[in-house]
């Protein structure tokens, strides 16, 4: 036997719950993208970095040797 009278109300929580779910996955995939963005961008700039000191000044990247 099923209590009609409890089956909304647990419905609508139901519900509710799901669409907090919902809009929170919407935020946190908006966070994640800005995130990849960001790092793209990092990675870039990195990239063009390293690019102008090999051209520049490539000293600048040789590894010293500590034994002398």
């Amino acid at each position: 036997f099923v209590d009609v009278k409890n089956l909304l109300p647990a419905l609508l929580d139901s519900s509710a719950a799901s669409e907090q779910q919902g809009a929170l996955l919407e935020k946190r995939e908006a966070e994640l993208k800005k995130v990849k963005t960001q790092v793209r961008d990092l990675e870039d700039y990195i990239d063009n970095l390293l690019l102008r000191i090999m051209e520049q000044t490539p000293t600048l990247l040789q590894v010293r040797s500590r034994h002398k």
